[in-house]
């Protein structure tokens, strides 16, 4: 008789080296939702007694022949982004809208020039005859002399590839719902000094139709998924942006308690400043020193989310580090097929097995206290099955632990 009880050995992911990244920085995409959003409205333009009206959290933004005319502005808080990832890390931006009106719509879409007094407009204040760069005299233009550019960022015709489709046929709101994601506009944004940044919405020269949904953030919190494109069906405004940053905190993993750890390092730091490492918002006592390349804070095995604060070590001044290094424990495995004990005739083949199920899993399997390797007689020594070929006399179990 042969008994066998199991071991299961929890295995730790290789930890990237600081060599592999020395010279490479880390891409961070940054979701920034907007924090003003309004539609004016005026019906009918040129009119001898115009009705001037707002339209939320759905934006009217129509050309219409007959004078019924709308158009939309949102507003971005950049600031928090520019601070943490560096406005020059900027490598793509691109602004989603929400559509009410389907995959085909034709709009305009500007941005205010990054002048004084464009960017403190009040959304509940916000009309027709007061938005800024509006050109109060045309159902479609802008005043090009307050855009970037001097003129639009993104013409959106008919004849382009449709926008997503996130409809759900039926439903009051989202039975002709479509996202459209914008060209790339990191030069809009570059070209921010004040951290705000506003986009303007009309329709196009032709007669058209289309409603925007222009709720700031936190509008929509809980709205459906649409099951083709994993995208939510209605969203405010947001702005995805991907920075390229050199200076930045990484590593992490899960590891066993008591176990080997996982490393954490920065992917680049600067001459001149200390990185102070903390777990939890605490302060881990680990400090080390930029060298202007990548430096490692050591392998870390107690569970958290570590952050990095960088401090310069002539002015003093301080600030938080991209990226985050999460560390946590494996969960206890499980074994659903625990191996059976084995009686086995000499020069028969006698065979041992398990299910286990768990992260990072390895195995070995010992005799009598002392592991087995495979040899030609032992075979899949550190798999889920162990089998002995052939069967000898001396491969009885000789001791209480017999194979486990």
């Amino acid at each position: 008789m042969k008994t066998l009880t199991r071991l299961l050995t929890c295995a730790a992911v290789a930890a990237v080296s600081v060599a592999q990244v020395a010279s490479a920085g880390v891409l961070f995409t940054n979701i920034v939702e907007n924090i003003k959003g309004m539609g004016v409205r005026v019906n009918p333009l040129g009119g001898a007694n115009p009705i001037y009206s707002q339209t939320y959290p759905r934006a009217y933004t129509r050309n219409n022949s007959n004078g019924d005319v709308g158009k939309a502005w949102i507003q971005f808080d950049l600031s928090g982004s520019w601070d943490l990832y560096g406005k020059s890390n900027l490598v793509a931006a691109n602004l989603w809208l929400w559509c009410y009106n389907g995959t085909t719509r034709q709009f305009w879409v500007a941005s205010l020039a990054d002048e004084a007094g464009l960017e403190g407009w009040d959304m509940w204040e916000l009309w027709w005859t007061n938005a800024p760069g509006n050109d109060v005299n045309s159902g479609y233009k802008f005043d090009y002399t307050k855009c970037y550019g001097g003129t639009n960022i993104w013409e959106r015709w008919s004849t382009n590839p449709p926008g997503i489709d996130v409809s759900i046929p039926g439903h009051p709101d989202y039975n002709q719902s479509a996202i459209y994601i914008s060209p790339d506009i990191r030069n809009v944004l570059a070209a921010d000094t004040d951290g705000k940044v506003t986009f303007m919405i009309s329709g196009s020269p032709v007669n058209n139709n289309q409603n925007w949904w222009v709720g700031i953030a936190g509008t929509w919190t809980n709205e459906p998924i649409h099951p083709g494109t994993g995208l939510p069906v209605r969203a405010s405004p947001r702005l995805v942006l991907v920075f390229d940053v050199r200076v930045a905190l990484a590593g992490g993993g899960v590891v066993c308690p008591g176990g080997q750890g996982k490393e954490i390092y920065m992917t680049g730091t600067d001459v001149g400043c200390d990185y102070l490492l903390y777990r939890d918002g605490e302060y881990t006592g680990q400090t080390i020193s930029g060298t202007g390349s990548a430096v490692s804070f050591g392998t870390y095995n107690v569970p958290g989310v570590y952050m990095c604060v960088e401090s310069n070590v002539t002015t003093g001044v301080t600030r938080t580090v991209p990226g985050t290094a999460v560390i946590s424990y494996a969960p206890p495995p499980t074994v659903p097929v625990q191996p059976q004990s084995v009686t086995a005739a000499t020069n028969s083949v006698a065979v041992f097995s398990l299910s286990a199920q768990g992260v990072g899993l390895t195995y070995q399997w010992y005799r009598n206290g002392v592991a087995l390797t495979d040899d030609g007689h032992f075979w899949g020594t550190t798999t889920t099955q162990l089998m002995i070929n052939p069967v000898l006399p001396s491969d009885a179990a000789t001791t209480s632990d017999g194979y486990y």
